[in-house]
């Protein structure tokens, strides 16, 4: 008989293992979303890895939007979405996705997801 995962705890624990990783959780400054017009610009910590999750055309939400929730709530790294323009993507499950930024805004990409 298989258990169901508890979604919460599991990415407690991911968070738990990053911050082992990573740094203690004092030194944590998180992101924060700025709004500015209609989008929203992240604070970028420049002392942490940046990690681009970049949207096209057609892209499967949960391939974006799975790796972004698992590293937002880890902390252990900068991370944002971005597109051609910063404006919604069309996504495989006819759902607009917006991006974080555009390529003309986008910050450095150490990292990038695709």
């Amino acid at each position: 008989m298989s258990h169901p995962i508890d979604r919460r705890k599991f990415l407690k624990n991911v968070s738990a293992a990053s911050v082992l990783a990573y740094g203690s959780m004092s030194s944590m400054k998180g992101l924060a979303a700025i709004p500015s017009g209609n989008e929203f610009k992240l604070s970028i910590d420049p002392d942490k890895l940046n990690v681009g999750i970049y949207l096209y055309p057609n892209v499967t939400m949960l391939d974006a939007y799975g790796p972004l929730q698992v590293l937002a709530v880890s902390d252990s790294c900068n991370v944002f979405t971005f597109a051609k323009h910063n404006k919604p993507v069309y996504s495989d499950a006819k759902t607009d996705l917006l991006p974080h930024y555009g390529f003309s805004d986008c910050p450095r990409v150490d990292i990038g997801l695709s």
